[in-house]
């Protein structure tokens, strides 16, 4: 028997039978899925496997090949069967964010989607995140499996109108990520929302978030093979303005966002969905963790927004720090300086700014900018003396 006939062969026992896929499973033991797999021949059995279903048509008293010739007359109910519709969904940004998920964790089969997550980090996100995302879009049916051996939660989605949707809307074929060179649709590259939502998704499956000698970085972990889907993560940070550094080695591909500056800016813009990155943010910020049950109470997707009302106090703080630092960034600071020395001296520019004077001259002569600290002092002096800090923009709009 040729391996393509084991389909006819299958489904022309069962239709002879009279029983259905599951009843079929247990008496070969297979599971339903398995055996539908083997019926639309996404899947073929083993030597071992069709030898079971050769003992049951022999037990049977069937013919093999006049099965076959009976699941090939009426194999159009299965071709049928397969042909569901495409779902329709807008786009939207729980579609970005679980997109970002399905790059990161994610494997597209022909009958099913599979998210693998780590069975201890991940479980609230799986329980609290993830879960509820597909449901919200796919309205299927989920299961949710622990891998014995290994650090494993894996979580399945059946609904083939949604694979159809990822194919004929996403540009995404079923099988290996790496082969196929799947990366970010084209659709989440219109609107910034979308772009951080997706590096949202991405980030909680393939990245976390380092505390080195209270500094923290951002890593995210890239195959060398997916360089499409490098390249595009990097324009998603250049569009949405975060600085980064991209570093390549034997495995693959970093990506990293290492300052202070940059990672309030990627908490604030992007977030988190994931407790584990949501804990190590807050430990950092605090100089001290959160319990569990406090993590738990945390609304997602967590954003480092003022709206977050439980962290209101350092949200406030680091808001004025961003701002500072935009303004630092900003403006011609050798020339603001230059206007302030016509009405005041070194020493007396120095003495207001609380600051030596060296200072001031390494302003003056391009050598150097304000510190963080300075600029809401010097923006006081600034408005004293009447200055106009918009002639001194670096890049004049318009």
């Amino acid at each position: 028997m040729k391996k393509g006939e084991s389909k006819f062969l299958v489904y022309g026992l069962r239709r002879k039978l009279g029983i259905t896929q599951k009843e079929l499973g247990k008496l070969v033991g297979s599971p339903r899925r398995t055996t539908g797999q083997y019926e639309d021949a996404s899947r073929y059995p083993g030597k071992e496997k069709l030898q079971k279903f050769l003992d049951i048509t022999k037990k049977n008293k069937f013919n093999v090949s006049e099965l076959i010739i009976h699941g090939k007359e009426h194999f159009g109910e299965v071709e049928k069967r397969e042909q569901s519709k495409t779902q329709k969904l807008s786009h939207s940004k729980d579609l970005a964010e679980l997109t970002g998920i399905l790059l990161g964790d994610g494997c597209i089969q022909r009958t099913c989607i599979i998210i693998a997550l780590n069975k201890k980090l991940d479980k609230d996100f799986a329980e609290r995140r993830v879960k509820k995302l597909i449901y919200k879009l796919c309205k299927c049916n989920l299961s949710t499996t622990l891998r014995k051996y290994e650090d494993t939660l894996e979580i399945r989605a059946y609904s083939r109108p949604f694979i159809k949707f990822l194919e004929e809307k996403f540009g995404w074929k079923p099988g290996n990520k790496i082969r196929n060179q799947t990366t970010i649709p084209k659709w989440c590259f219109k609107k910034k929302e979308y772009l951080s939502h997706v590096l949202r998704g991405y980030f909680d499956t393939d990245g976390y978030l380092e505390i080195r000698d209270n500094s923290p970085i951002v890593r995210i972990r890239f195959s060398n093979k997916c360089k499409k889907l490098i390249e595009d993560m990097s324009n998603a940070l250049k569009l949405i303005n975060i600085k980064f550094s991209l570093q390549w080695d034997k495995i693959g591909a970093e990506l990293r966002v290492y300052s202070r500056k940059e990672v309030l800016k990627f908490f604030k813009i992007i977030g988190s969905s994931n407790v584990r990155n949501i804990s190590s943010f807050i430990s950092w910020r605090y100089k001290k963790g959160k319990n569990a049950k406090e993590l738990e109470t945390i609304s997602l997707p967590f954003l480092w927004k003022e709206s977050n009302s439980p962290f209101k106090d350092k949200i406030k703080e680091d808001n004025m720090l961003l701002r500072n630092w935009k303004i630092k960034e900003t403006f011609k600071w050798n020339e603001i300086t230059a206007q302030l020395l016509e009405k005041n001296t070194h020493k007396a520019l120095a003495k207001t700014l609380k600051m030596g004077d060296r200072s001031i001259r390494e302003w003056r002569e391009g050598r150097n900018n304000p510190s963080i600290e300075k600029i809401p002092l010097l923006l006081r002096v600034i408005k004293k003396q009447k200055i106009d800090l918009n002639n001194y923009r670096k890049c004049q709009q318009g």
